[in-house]
């Protein structure tokens, strides 16, 4: 990773002012918004300065297919590639490396596609950013671009059109000529280019055409395209910082889902208009995102007319084919949000329709594994049934985590009325759903999400004074778990600033909510928790806790 240069945005390691990897940080990569926003708002403002300095630029954005699903990790073990490298390794560490990518190869025997990387394995994205260490070679030092940056296998390229392209094919046989045969067409219906280092002979990394668009820009025409979409991209981060309004007319919820679930109609933010979709996902996420942030501040009664209208619209118009693929990533929130206000007759709604989804898609759709050979990819029917079991399982672990502590009277009587009875189908392959016998149960196992912070409710609010969680229902403190031993995994300076944040939140021992907290206390909170902030001794406490809880020193 250290090798890579700055060109490569997206799921870079996080280090320290040294330089060196941040073990104490709260997640092995940088978070991804602010990198991604640099790669795409640094490309505009290149487009920018070139055509305020009346240059005439073309803008070139493409991804490589199914990249995860197409890429043999064995690369990282040929002299081919680690000749690229001025790297040094230790016989432990080449042994580590060996046995981490043979590891890695023989997960993939056993999937149908019989290749590719994991999905969600952290590791991965550092195999895949590693994959197209050449392609950034080549677009810096062969091409010398007015700009050029690469989020994981989406790149932009911005450079002058000195050469007077006309068309597409014009510009990359222009690149392909500067490639030293690294890139070329697929085949001769010049339908994909393809990325072929020689590292990468067992691996197929395409960028399909239908994938990969050019923008020719010159004189106030490419200005004013320019700053439309830098207008649209500023309109839609200001909507994400803007607190959201409730409107006025309930009516008004169903009216605005829509629009954000529709297909057509959206403007453009960004090069791409495959981005319409995630502009959709997007419209989508801010409407879901206001009502979590009523759902936080407001009791449940007092805006139960917006959220009734909001699951109507959402059963409607999501959960149907085909927006529920679009959308499918939000449904364990709507389902925490209706559980955590006790929208048990709304919850049982959107069961059903997910029942009627799988009649739906088993009747209408066939299923097939991305980039798998027909003649290796199960039957459909094993598919879908797996598919139907994940969404169960999400579904029931969600319920779980929002389900309050002490249900209301109401809520008592809407349990035992709508869900107290429901069985979803094939209940003998799910994990989550036999403790759905009883609602002890149930409170036992939302008691444990909640130690572990991974209830939908933060653990670090059960340490903050009651007037400032007036709105929340929380476990009592003597059912937190905590950890016996923590010093043989974890290292001392952490267990330092955990006991002080123990001591300051009334809780006994090292709670791993604490320990492995999720959602952390942010400075705000902590200066609340203080007992003496302006002695020295109550400053050198917060600096051993923002350094246990978060990684650094203030």
């Amino acid at each position: 990773d250290r090798n890579l240069t700055a060109s490569s945005y997206g799921n870079r390691l996080r280090r320290g002012e040294d330089g060196k990897i941040n073990p104490l940080s709260l997640g092995s990569f940088k978070p991804y918004l602010k990198p991604f926003r640099d790669w795409r708002d640094n490309g505009i403002q290149s487009m920018r300065t070139a055509l305020e300095d009346n240059k005439k630029i073309v803008a070139v954005t493409a991804d490589v297919s199914s990249f995860y699903h197409e890429l043999n990790p064995g690369f990282m073990l040929k002299d081919e590639f680690n000749r690229l490298f001025d790297l040094e390794l230790t016989d432990e560490e080449a042994k580590l490396h060996r046995l981490f990518i043979t590891a890695i190869q023989a997960w993939a025997d056993k999937t149908p596609l019989r290749k590719g990387l994991p999905v969600g394995l952290p590791a991965s994205a550092v195999v895949a950013n590693m994959a197209l260490i050449e392609l950034d070679r080549l677009m810096e030092k062969q091409v010398a671009p007015l700009y050029y940056g690469r989020y994981v296998d989406d790149f932009l390229l911005v450079m002058e059109n000195g050469a007077g392209f006309e068309s597409t094919e014009d510009l990359w046989e222009w690149l392909f000529a500067r490639s030293n045969g690294l890139l070329d067409w697929k085949d001769k219906k010049h339908d994909a280019v393809k990325f072929k280092p020689a590292y990468l002979n067992d691996s197929q990394v395409l960028f399909e055409n239908d994938k990969n668009k050019v923008f020719l820009l010159s004189g106030e025409q490419g200005k004013r395209l320019v700053e439309s979409i830098a207008w649209q991209i500023h309109q839609r981060a200001s909507e994400w910082r803007a607190l959201p309004n409730l409107p006025v007319d309930a009516r008004q919820i169903g009216t605005d889902l829509v629009a954000a679930v529709q297909k057509d109609g959206e403007a453009a933010d960004n090069l791409r208009k495959t981005g319409a979709l995630t502009m959709r996902r997007a419209g989508f996420a801010i409407k879901l995102r206001d009502f979590e942030a009523y759902e936080r501040d407001l009791s449940p009664e007092t805006w139960q007319a917006h959220r009734h209208a909001f699951f109507r619209a959402f059963i409607q118009h999501v959960l149907v084919l085909p927006h529920f693929f679009d959308l499918s990533i939000y449904l364990p929130r709507v389902i925490r949000l209706a559980t955590a206000c006790e929208d048990f007759d709304h919850l049982r709604r959107i069961l059903n329709a997910l029942d009627d989804l799988y009649v739906a898609v088993d009747k209408h759709c066939a299923a097939t594994i991305k980039s798998c050979p027909s003649a290796s990819s199960p039957a459909s029917s094993d598919i879908l049934s797996r598919w139907r079991t994940q969404i169960f399982d999400s579904v029931g672990e969600s319920i779980i985590a929002a389900f309050p502590t002490r249900l209301s009277r109401n809520g008592k009587t809407s349990w035992q009325e709508h869900m107290a009875e429901y069985i979803p189908p094939d209940i003998e392959t799910l994990l989550n759903w036999p403790i759905f016998n009883s609602l002890s149960g149930f409170k036992e196992a939302h008691q444990r999400l909640f130690s572990f912070d991974l209830a939908h409710m933060p653990f670090r609010l059960i340490g903050l004074p009651k007037e400032m969680i007036a709105q929340r229902r929380l476990i009592a403190k003597k059912y937190v778990t905590t950890m016996d031993a923590p010093g043989e995994v974890l290292p001392d300076n952490l267990i330092e600033g955990i006991s002080i944040l123990a001591g300051w939140t009334r809780l006994k021992g090292l709670p791993h909510g604490l320990l492995f907290s999720t959602r952390p206390f942010n400075l705000t909170e902590l200066t609340v928790l203080v007992k003496d902030p302006y002695s020295r001794s109550g400053q050198n406490k917060m600096q051993t806790v923002v350094l246990a809880l978060r990684g650094f020193s203030l």
